[in-house]
Formats: C-alpha cells, sequence, structure tokens
C-alpha cells in the first residue's frame, strides 16, 4: 500500500469484510481492490421526526422510529411506511445490470461470498439463500416499477417522495451529499 497507494492510507482503514470477500484467496490477500462503491441509505427528515408516525411506530414495533441499521430495522421501517403513510417502503437498484450487484450487496453484509477459497461457487450458502430471500422480499417494499430502478429512476421515486429511503452508491452519486440539506 505505500509503495503504490496513499502513505496516508493504512491497511485496517478498510472495510475488512470487503476486502476479504473480493479480492482473497485461502486467506491470502491477492489483489487490492481499486474501487468498492459504497452504498448509502438517504432518507428524508420529515418522515423519521413526524410526531405522529413515531407514536405508531413505536406502538407497533417496540422501539423509536429511527433511520434503520440493521436488514430487520430496515424492513420495519418499510412496513411501517407502506402500511401507515400509503408510500413505497424504499427504493433499491434492481433493473437487471444492477441485479447481480444488488444482490452482492445484501450477500456481502450478511458475511457471505461468491466463491470459496476453491472458486467453488456458493450461491447456495445460507448466506447467499438468505441474500437472495431479502432482494425478493425488497421488491415488496419498493414502488411499481422496482425492478426497473436503476440510479435515476431510484432517485426520482426518492425525490418524488414516492418512497422514504433510497439505498445508492455514493460513488456515482456524489451530488445527493449538496442536495440533501434541502430535504425536511
Amino acid at each position: 500500500m505505500r509503495k503504490y497507494g496513499s502513505p496516508a492510507l493504512e491497511f485496517d482503514d478498510l472495510i475488512s469484510g470487503t476486502v476479504n470477500a473480493l479480492r482473497t484467496i485461502e486467506g491470502k490477500l491477492v489483489a487490492f481492490p481499486m474501487m468498492t462503491d459504497v452504498r448509502i441509505l438517504a432518507y428524508r427528515k420529515s418522515y423519521f421526526e413526524n410526531p405522529d408516525y413515531k407514536k405508531k411506530f413505536k406502538d407497533a414495533y417496540g422501539y423509536e422510529l429511527r433511520p434503520p441499521t440493521s436488514h430487520e430495522e430496515l424492513f420495519h421501517v418499510a412496513e411501517f411506511f407502506k402500511k401507515n403513510a400509503g408510500i413505497n417502503g424504499f427504493a433499491d437498484l434492481r433493473e437487471k445490470s444492477y441485479l447481480e450487484a444488488t444482490f452482492g450487496d445484501w450477500l456481502y453484509s450478511l458475511g457471505g461470498r461468491y466463491f470459496d477459497e476453491k472458486w467453488k461457487p456458493l450461491y447456495n450458502s445460507p448466506e447467499g439463500v438468505e441474500a437472495l430471500d431479502l432482494l425478493k422480499k425488497s421488491v415488496s417494499y419498493g414502488p411499481a416499477n422496482a425492478l426497473e430502478l436503476n440510479h435515476e429512476l431510484a432517485d426520482v421515486a426518492f425525490f418524488s417522495e414516492e418512497v422514504p429511503m433510497v439505498l445508492q452508491r455514493w460513488s456515482v452519486k456524489n451530488f445527493i451529499k449538496n442536495s440533501m440539506k434541502n430535504f425536511t
């Protein structure tokens, strides 16, 4: 890293799950990721700060309405908004050309991998099966065109308030950080 990378960057600064899932064989680092997209969850504060929603959510789920920090919470929040606000839960990238990457995001978030150290596919691993189940479940909380969502259509769903949350990749969405100030 010091020879070819930034001298200010240390190996421990990297998200080990990403490095290990993408660039190791038999536990040995064989490649260094040039780029890994980081997915962010953008959300509308107005929905999460609404006193009526906060009370209804706490009554229904037993904890405070907040931006989700786990898969379970993501689906609780998505289900809540679909039932109580009459809007879809969240937008995610599901267009055919994005499905492999979106599946991979669910898979990696569960600690799974596409292949083992001997390059045997691991799609049928417990993590692979759960990732596919989460991906399928997520479609039911997306807009009507959920299986067509690319970056632009996911933005349309979010900016038009069709969904209170959107999962996006920051490397293609840097402009969002400047626009987020406007969401209340």
